[in-house]
Order: structure tokens, then sequence, then C-alpha cells
């Protein structure tokens, strides 16, 4: 007797197919080694207000850039200050200026601090001397250096994001969703020719976007309306000087090769996390209370290095809060504020509005503004925003070559973030908060050979 076999329901078919994916990334997960940074040996006697930038010179001295106190130094290897580079008397010829301002590392072991109050960067040598100011190829984009993680490739070439100039709505504010904003150009300018050239885009900012509304008293205010779980991309230059694209929306690794053809990468193994109502909830609720800051006109925040200690790497577990962060807030949610309904917060700049909970996304992107960080052996080094290698809540990085592949991960000591990277495997940790101030320390990178 033939015996016919019944099509499996499309419902079974569908769990059987999401069951095998799981499967495939957990084994492709454990398939990556990982290796653990031991505890740091050396750390900074001095806290530092924000640290924007770290440069390791070949004497084992260090220039780091503290953009929370206003201050460019240079510290011994064993982490003592030896010299203020420059200092934040205003007045003076090496004044840090009002803002804070990226440190750059340039050819030869040298530096490049962006000054827009000049509209120059100044280039520091290997020493510590401040020895000369040099212009952008395009004056203009000064505001965009500054504002946008910036590099140097191997030509001396400088990377950078531009901006796009939104365009009036014809008829009232514009109803474009965060999800439709454009993606900004990835410049890169050369100074000897004076040119400036696009190599792609990148989507960057908090899903932001601003439009006018009336006031209370009649007059007309800003209202940003802001997208928490907007997806973003992330670049770096490679000490190759390959160009590292990171795009956040499948989390892959796009090269492009000293002068050679864009290469896609892979999507590299993720531990995607879902959300449930009341983490959307809670970020909400995070952002309403604690804002991103405003756009500069370059069309995106000035870049600051947060605590090692916020983190949502915990093993197998994570927290929502600003940004992806972690969040102490405990204020009370009502029915109204889940069933959508726009509550607004006023502030200086107008109006800070939110996009409903049902409308969020469900999961956390994988990366946020900042994830990358090249060494100086060729690697990138992510950041993402989630990772169940975590054991105890400390940062797990994900390393990728200059294919575009997951070669191994690396635990850092709990409550560090990596700040910075020099020869021989050396790695600078930063840890600390904005109320105490952040330290410096160094440890190293163990070989995976």
């Amino acid at each position: 007797m033939l015996r016919t076999r019944m099509p499996l329901p499309a419902v079974s078919l569908l769990h059987i197919l999401a069951a095998a994916t799981i499967s495939m990334n957990s084994a492709a997960q454990q398939a990556v080694p990982i290796i653990a940074i031991p505890d740091p040996t050396v750390a900074s006697q001095q806290t530092f207000g924000a640290i924007l930038g770290l440069n390791h010179l070949p004497s084992g001295d260090v220039v780091v850039n503290d953009a929370g106190r206003r201050q460019v130094l240079k510290l011994s290897p064993t982490l003592a200050t030896l010299a203020v580079i420059i200092d934040s008397t205003p007045g003076t010829s090496n004044s840090y200026g009002t803002r804070p301002a990226p440190l750059i590392r340039y050819l030869g072991d040298s530096s490049l601090f962006v000054d827009p109050t000049s509209a120059s960067l100044l280039v520091i040598d290997p020493t510590g001397k401040i020895t000369r100011a040099m212009s952008a190829p395009n004056p203009m984009d000064m505001r965009l250096i500054a504002s946008s993680p910036a590099y140097i490739d191997h030509k001396g070439r400088l990377i950078y994001r531009g901006s796009i100039v939104p365009r009036p709505p014809s008829n009232g504010p514009s109803s474009m969703p965060p999800s439709g904003i454009p993606p900004m150009p990835l410049l890169r300018a050369d100074f000897d020719r004076r040119t400036v050239d696009t190599l792609g885009a990148v989507k960057s900012g908090n899903g932001s976007r601003g439009s006018m509304v009336p006031g209370a008293d009649g007059k007309m205010q800003i209202r940003r309306l802001i997208d928490p779980l907007f997806v973003v991309d992330d670049y770096a230059v490679l000490s190759d000087g390959s160009v590292a694209i990171v795009r956040g929306q499948d989390y892959r690794v796009d090269m492009l090769p000293p002068d050679g053809q864009l290469q896609q990468g892979k999507k590299l193994p993720y531990d995607w996390k879902r959300l449930t109502e009341q983490d959307k909830v809670r970020l909400r609720d995070s952002v309403l209370k604690t804002p991103p800051p405003l756009p500069t006109p370059a069309g995106g925040a000035m870049p600051m290095m947060a605590s090692g200690g916020g983190s949502n790497s915990g093993g197998g577990s994570f927290s929502i809060g600003a940004a992806g962060g972690t969040s102490s807030s405990s204020s009370r949610i009502t029915p109204e504020m889940l069933s959508g309904a726009s509550s607004m917060m006023p502030t200086g700049a107008g109006v800070v509005d939110v996009i409903p909970v049902k409308e969020m996304a469900d999961y956390l992107p994988p990366i946020r503004s900042g994830a990358a960080r090249p060494d100086l052996e060729g690697n990138l080094w992510l950041l993402p925003n989630t990772s169940a290698q975590s054991l105890a809540g400390e940062l797990v990085y994900d390393v990728v070559n200059r294919d575009g592949v997951l070669t191994h991960r690396v635990r850092v000591p709990k409550g560090r973030s990596v700040l910075g990277f020099g020869a021989g495997g050396i790695v600078y940790l930063m840890t600390g908060d904005r109320t105490n101030g952040f330290t410096v320390e160094r440890s190293t990178v163990p070989s995976t050979r």
C-alpha cells in the first residue's frame, strides 16, 4: 500500500527554517576564537574629562586629547603627564578653544589637531611640539572635519564624513520618516592637489529630523523627532590605507583597498536581541529624559567617548537606555505613552519628541556611531551593541581583517573600553565616568598565532 507524504504546514516549515538559521548562527559564533586582554599593568594617576583621541608614539609616549578639560597632553610610557601641548587658557598661542575638537593620527607618527577657531589643522610632531598649521583642501569643510570621525590614509589624504543639505519642505513640515533620511557622503581630501572627491555614502546620526511647529505662545519653534533605534553605518581607515565601511543594516564590512575597487563584505555573525515593549518604553523614556546633542552644522553631533562601563554586552541579557546604552531611569510610564501618543518635552532648542513605541524596530541595531576602531596591525575592531560572549557584563570586540572577515573576538577587563593602540600589540583602555573622570590604562593583546 503506497503511503502519501503530506506536506508540512507552512507555520511548521517557517519554524524549522528559523531554528536552522539560529543553529547555523550559533555554530558560527562558537567557531570564532575569543582571547582575553589581561588586567592593565600601567594606569594614569590623573583623570581626564572626556578623551577624544589618543596617539601612541615610537618613544612609548602618548598624546592624549582631553576634550572634556580642553587640553592636549603628552604622557610618558608610565602614563604620567610630561607636557601640556595645547592648553585650555583662552587667548594664548596654544589655546584649545571653547569646543571639543578631534585628534587625528597623521603621517610619520605625528598628530593633527582640528582647530575650528583658526580654521586650521595643527601638526603635532612625535616629540609633542606643534610644528605648523595646515588648511583643509576645502576650508568650508572644517566644520565637517571637526564634527565627524576623520582619518589619514597611506598617502596623507584626509577621510571624513560630508553632509547633505536638506531641502526645505514645499508645503508645511516634512513628513519624511527617519528611515528615509538620506545617507551622507564619505569624502577624501587631497592636500597636495587641493581636491575633494567622494568615496561612498554612510548612514549617520540618531534618526533625528526637525520641523517648525507653533509653541504655546504662538511663536514657531523647532520640533526634533528622534528614532532611538535608527540604523547607522560607521567607517575607519586601516593601517595599510584601506577604507573600511561598516554597514549597520546587516552588519558587514565593505573594504575599499588603496586605489582599488570597493569590495562588499559578507555578513558577520551577531547576537540579535529582540526588544520587548517594555524595552522600547524604557528606551523612549531615557531619550526624553536625556536627549542626544543637537546636530552640528555638519549634520552630526560631536562624537564623545563614554565610560567603559556603559555597555549592552551582558551574557545573554542587556539593558536599554539612550542610544542603546544602559539606563538608570526609573520613571513611570503611563498607558497613554504605550498607546503611541506623542508626548513632547520642551527644551531650550524647542521640543524633543520620540517616535511612538509601536513604530520602533523590534531589534537593537548591531552598532552605534563610534563602533569602529583600527589598530596598528591592519585590523578593525568593532564593538557590537550586544554580545552573548560576555561573561559578566564586560565588553567583547569583534576583530575583522583586511578582507572583512571576522577572525577573532577580544574580551576586555570589566568596566573598560578600548581607547587606542600602540605597536607590538599594545592596547590603551579607559575606565571611569563623567562625574569622577576617566583613567587611561595600558595592557597588551595576546597573540593569536
